[in-house]
């Protein structure tokens, strides 16, 4: 194969992997910066029983990497039978707004605490988990 046809097709290979790359940042660089500061403000009452610093467990799993892990997944942690139940779901930016908003209309037999959280703060809260990715 001649040189310019193998630049090519590494051009052609590379290209979604570049795309990807930029794509997190532009993801990044869209997130509004005050709705991340009041989800950091909102996540210190998680942070009681969720890590986002650290891959360790506490009361509840560590939320390192949340966004695009599959739920009941935290290495070391003893999930509830309902969320070790939902290891074909994703925690997508939607289902963690979903369960933020009604953890037990999302997944019925949670152990998660909370009753739920006004739609504002859920989407604050996810937009900060965001920016920690």
């Amino acid at each position: 194969m001649p040189s310019c046809a193998k630049t090519l097709v590494a051009a052609a290979l590379l290209a979604p992997l570049l795309a990807g790359c930029v794509g997190g940042e532009e993801r990044h660089a869209a997130l509004d910066p005050e709705k991340v500061e009041r989800g950091r403000d909102l996540f210190a009452t998680c942070a009681a029983c969720h890590d986002i610093r650290k891959r360790r467990n506490g009361v509840g799993p560590h939320l390192v990497g949340i966004v695009g892990r599959p739920a009941g997944q935290a290495r070391g942690y003893a999930y509830s039978e309902a969320m070790a139940g939902q290891g074909d779901r994703d925690w997508t930016p939607d289902a963690l707004r979903a369960f933020l908003l009604d953890p037990e209309a999302a997944v019925p037999g949670t152990n998660m605490a909370i009753t739920g959280l006004p739609p504002a703060d859920a989407d604050a809260v996810v937009t900060y988990l965001l920016s920690r990715e």
